[in-house]
């Protein structure tokens, strides 16, 4: 039995959030395991929680290194097919710790980051599982399903070892300079490390560890996966394993059994405090999560009905007005300023918002020209309206409060007169029939035409959300894509790299091999990091 931190347990034994599957089945206190059975669903849907599973039929999911007259002989991990799965519940870096802790003294288990799904049982008593995955579209239903975690198991394997570094001697030395190769915002953040089974192992020249750490908010696997392989395109080699962003790969968490030799590395796991306890997931820029595809189909446009108290009948509805009538009656609009289905209000909740803000740089020490103030009472209250009917009052003092302070509420409701009446006819149930299509009588402009109407430049939509122009929002997009940040972070990196060849090179006259083997890169690269440098001196120096 392992004994683990587990959450609390009421007088009965029970976790009060979780109720037993069947008669007889408690969840004990600190204790990992439960008896086999019917698994309840609730335990495979906690975000902050760990899927262990247990080995059956004696498999083994730790390697065997045996001392041989031969030398050292290694026996791969031995897991099987089938597991019994467990869930254990964690809430940070040090809980994390305390459990994987445990976890290492005993190899019939290990970790995953699916889940098993609601709607999957165990097919025998044995509670034992295959390790499966549902495919998402498919008809296929595995076991596992994935889920968004707050914990990372990074796997580092290829990187070589410093000269002089050890495993063995100084682990802590070998764990910063992995951090140093994840860069940020790995570097100065608290990280829970096991060294791998080969690890201090005689003629084993490479960084061999697994570094866990805590979120502030869930990852999904496929964002994980992107940025492992980001950083090790951004590195040229194999610095972490991608394959651990899979939701049934195996996180294997158990220390190797030594035969006929004791263990080279006297501490194999520990935890390196940092300056904060979680990696800040907007610093690590991952790509957004794909959009589901809507299926493609006509929208139905429902005509009112005649008989319904306050709604205008087809045959009663007005043409649509021409562009000169338009301009010639402001009280009819065209078509090119309404949207035949009215947008989300969320979008014009933050158009509202970044109309005040704009009004706030322009106009916050006063001076107003009645032209000028007069358009921002009519965009604001627009965009109120569309947020909900009975925003406009409170938009229009909020507005006037900022443009106009000594006016008093019945001036600023006599500008709002013809907007009060569509929004009271708008209430009323009345649809108007605009361009073939049924519309409120209310304004619904697109973001371009406020844009245009308040005539905002570059420079005002530095400080805005959704007023910017197509030009400035494809800038913003660009400026937050993955390729963009894995140049930046390539061009820091090359950069400090090359700092530290002209170190190595220039005041320890060490060769460029010597400096190949202390940064972990080929020979040719560090001439190349050596050029770097030297153009910048010769560009400060003037030549």
């Amino acid at each position: 039995m392992i004994t683990l931190r587990m959450p609390k347990v009421d007088g009965d034994g029970n976790h009060p959030d979780i109720t037993p599957t069947h008669p007889g089945q408690q969840l004990g206190e600190n204790t990992l395991c439960q008896p086999p059975g019917e698994l309840s669903a609730e335990l495979f849907v906690r975000p902050d929680s760990l899927t262990v599973l247990r080995t059956i039929d004696g498999h083994v999911a730790a390697k065997t290194i045996r001392a041989t007259t031969a030398g050292i002989e290694i026996e791969n991990f031995d897991s099987g097919a089938k597991f019994v799965p467990e869930t254990v519940s964690v809430d940070g870096i040090h809980s994390l710790a305390d459990v994987l802790t445990g976890l290492a003294a005993d190899p019939t288990r290990l970790v995953i980051r699916g889940r098993l799904g609601p709607n999957r049982k165990p097919a025998k008593s044995d509670g034992a599982v295959f390790r499966r995955k549902t495919v998402p579209g498919s008809t296929w239903r595995g076991y596992f399903e994935p889920a968004a975690r707050r914990w990372v198991c990074i796997d580092i394997d290829e990187p070589l070892l410093m000269a002089g570094m050890s495993q063995a001697e100084d682990p802590e030395a070998v764990v910063r300079h992995a951090l140093a190769l994840l860069g940020r915002p790995w570097r100065d953040v608290t990280v829970y490390w096991q060294g791998s089974s080969k690890a201090g192992l005689p003629g084993i020249l490479k960084i061999k560890l697994h570094l866990w750490f805590w979120f502030d908010e869930p990852v999904d696997d496929s964002q994980l996966r992107a940025k492992f392989r980001l950083m090790n395109k951004r590195d040229g080699l194999k610095v972490v394993d991608e394959a651990l962003a899979d939701s049934i790969q195996i996180h294997y968490t158990a220390a190797p059994v030594f035969v006929g030799m004791v263990d080279p590395l006297q501490r194999r796991q520990g935890v390196l405090s940092g300056s904060v306890d979680e990696v800040a997931v907007a610093d690590l820029h991952l790509a957004p999560l794909p959009m589901a595809k809507a299926k493609p189909g006509r929208a139905k446009v429902v005509l009112p009905s005649p008989m319904r108290a306050g709604v205008v009948s087809k045959t009663a509805l007005p043409p649509s007005p021409s562009k000169e009538e338009a301009v010639a009656s402001p009280d009819r609009v065209s078509s090119a300023v309404i949207f035949h289905q009215r947008p989300r209000a969320g979008l014009y909740a933050a158009i509202l918002d970044d109309i005040l803000v704009l009004a706030r740089h322009r106009h916050g020490g006063g001076g107003v020209g009645d032209g000028e103030r007069d358009c921002f009472l009519f965009a604001a209250t627009i965009a109120a309206v569309n947020v909900r009917p009975g925003r406009m009052e409170a938009a229009a003092s909020e507005l006037a409060t900022i443009l106009v302070p000594d006016k008093p509420e019945i001036w600023v409701a006599s500008k709002l007169s013809a907007l009060a009446d569509r929004t009271a006819r708008h209430v009323a149930g009345e649809r108007l029939l605009q361009g073939g299509k049924v519309v409120s009588p209310i304004y619904s402009p697109t973001v371009a035409w406020f844009v245009n109407f308040l005539s905002i430049t570059d420079e005002e939509m530095a400080g805005l959300s959704k007023l910017v122009s197509g030009a400035v929002s494809r800038r913003r997009r660009r400026g937050l894509t993955p390729a963009a940040q894995l140049k930046a972070e390539c061009r820091e990196r090359t950069h400090s790299l090359a700092l530290a060849a002209a170190e190595l090179y220039c005041r320890r006259n060490l060769n460029a091999p010597a400096v190949a083997r202390q940064l972990g890169v080929g020979e040719r690269r560090v001439w190349a990091l050596l050029d770097v440098v030297f153009a910048e001196a010769e560009a400060l120096a003037g030549y």
